[in-house]
């Protein structure tokens, strides 16, 4: 979807347009399932058959499917959490067939990393000498896994950040307690504190820019002179971002974050 708007000044019987305005857009929502899985390979579903266990017949494709974070042991909680083997400060997790025992039967989809709605809206404007544009980019209903999460260990020797534990006189459902003879490695889990709501909107660019006059370029035999200012990936709104972590387009990871840049240029044509 896009339009275009122009303003036309007439002078001298002649028409000058010195004004313009354009603006377009995407919208997509994004359905994803596995439509058919080797017949062949379901009594048995391994790797090697190249079928996911979770891909069977309409369900959704890459998915993130581990126990549930409900919250944190409380200290009046102890003698519940104390029939699932936990102490208050402990990770309490969702007990799905209700048997109080927390096994791989306990296991659910909790999200997916691809969105379930994309879109952008761009637009540039120019008037007289003067342009501007600007990018915003949206991903919507994806979960991301959070690769600073999976730096953190229980014993605190990993620790990468500043972080909300629990303790008898914080009773935060956040982080767990700091448990010293504890580590990530042997702490299964450890990944359920990564799964983030990893939907936002990203102003991939803005830019401002000024063209001079062709009297003023033709004097330094210039055909045309401009000047711009440009704001890469500058500014990001969303739950994962505001929690102080990485770009949520690189999916949660730490490795490849999108660089915010402030480029200066021109663009000189003789």
């Amino acid at each position: 979807m896009s339009f275009l708007i122009a303003v036309a000044n007439h002078k001298g019987g002649v028409a000058k347009t010195t004004t313009t305005f354009s603006l377009g857009g995407t919208l997509a929502h994004a359905g994803y399932e596995v439509l058919l899985v080797d017949l062949d390979c379901q009594a048995n579903l391994t790797q090697a058959c190249g079928v996911d266990p979770l891909q069977t017949s309409g369900s959704i494709i890459n998915v993130f499917y581990d126990w549930e974070k409900i919250g944190i042991w409380q200290t009046d909680e102890e003698e519940i959490a104390t029939l699932y083997g936990s102490d208050p400060g402990d990770i309490k997790l969702r007990d799905v067939v209700y048997d109080s025992v927390i096994n791989d039967e306990d296991r659910v989809v909790l999200g997916t990393p691809r969105p379930k709605w994309t879109g952008g809206l761009n637009s540039t404007m120019n008037y007289k000498n003067i342009d501007f544009s600007f990018f915003v980019y949206a991903r919507v209903g994806q979960m991301v896994s959070d690769g600073v999460e999976g730096m953190w260990s229980p014993d605190c020797r990993e620790s990468s950040m500043e972080r909300n534990y629990w303790t008898p006189n914080n009773p935060t459902n956040e982080y767990p307690r700091v448990n010293p003879g504890l580590t990530r490695s042997g702490w299964s889990e450890a990944t359920t504190l990564r799964y983030k709501d990893g939907s936002f909107v990203k102003v991939k660019d803005i830019t401002l820019g000024y063209t001079l006059p062709a009297s003023i370029s033709s004097k330094a035999a210039m055909t045309s002179f401009r000047i711009y200012v440009s704001a890469k990936n500058y500014l990001c709104f969303g739950k994962f971002f505001a929690q102080g972590r990485y770009d949520p387009e690189g999916g949660g990871g730490t490795g490849f974050p999108s660089p915010k840049m402030l480029i200066v240029g021109a663009n000189v044509t003789f």
